[in-house]
């Protein structure tokens, strides 16, 4: 059977030789570089994506950051200030005068405090699209920071003086808190 191939010159030989070695190596090549590229191609799209995913939680978390930190910096310096001044009780305002006065105190905590809670939202929520277990181990941290933050301020305990009832999972309506007059 190789006889025949033996009786040709050795040039032929070679040529032979090598057509079939190009021939197999094209076809082994265009088999190795389907896998590969299919392989490679869901390596890369895999890769994009994570990077895609980190980038928008760092571009969401920074926009929500520094405001939520200046919230949180102002609404400690009022809790130090009431710290300070608790013996002049400009918080406790009796229930009758609610309404009298501007109360600008009381008022000025109250808008520390919710727009440091609304900051807090806003953080937690700009990133629920996302995959935050792609997320590197700060931001993740800071939205634990977060949650915590937010799971401590709803805590029922709270408002026990405001007979509030913390084993309803509805707000309670009984306050009868009326609208401070500007």
């Amino acid at each position: 059977m190789i006889s025949w191939f033996l009786e040709l010159p050795p040039q032929t030989q070679a040529a032979i030789i090598s057509s079939l070695t190009t021939v197999f190596l094209f076809i082994i090549g265009g088999v190795v570089k389907y896998f590969y590229t299919k392989i490679s191609l869901k390596y890369k799209m895999n890769k994009e994506y994570t990077f895609n995913q980190k980038k928008n939680i760092k571009e969401l978390l920074a926009k929500s950051k520094t405001p939520l930190i200046k919230a949180a910096e102002e609404l400690n310096y009022r809790l130090w200030n009431l710290n300070r001044f608790i013996d002049k009780k400009w918080h406790n305002i009796p229930e009758v005068k609610w309404t009298e006065g501007s109360k600008h105190y009381l008022k000025s905590f109250v808008y520390r405090f919710l727009l440091f809670f609304y900051w807090i939202i806003k953080a937690e929520d700009s990133i629920y699209s996302f995959d935050f277990t792609l997320s590197d181990k700060e931001d993740a941290l800071y939205l634990k920071y977060i949650k915590t933050l937010k799971n401590f301020f709803c805590e029922s305990s709270l408002f026990e003086e405001l007979n509030y009832d913390g084993s309803k999972n509805t707000v309670s309506t009984d306050l009868n808190l009326p609208e401070f007059a500007d």
